[in-house]
């Protein structure tokens, strides 16, 4: 799998989550129950959301890295 498509099913994931989270969250604040379910999954799935939005910044960053690496290396052969 490329990096560009792992990027874009991470924020997927990520966006996915995040909305879960927020939908939990909002049944934990208004909700007529008074356990505890709702806060931990909303607060386990924002979580989670924030860890895939991280791993997929980091693996942007390492790819553009890279991408700038190979341009030097290209433009030095060249010269």
């Amino acid at each position: 799998m490329g990096t560009k498509t792992s990027n874009v099913l991470l924020a997927i994931a990520s966006g996915a989550l995040a909305i879960g989270g927020l939908f939990l969250l909002v049944i934990s604040i208004f909700g007529e129950t008074k356990d505890y379910w709702a806060l931990n999954s909303a607060l386990a799935a924002i979580i989670l959301s924030n860890l895939f939005n991280l791993i997929r910044l980091q693996r942007k960053r390492k790819s553009e890295q890279k991408s700038d690496s190979v341009k030097e290396l290209a433009e030095e052969h060249h010269e």
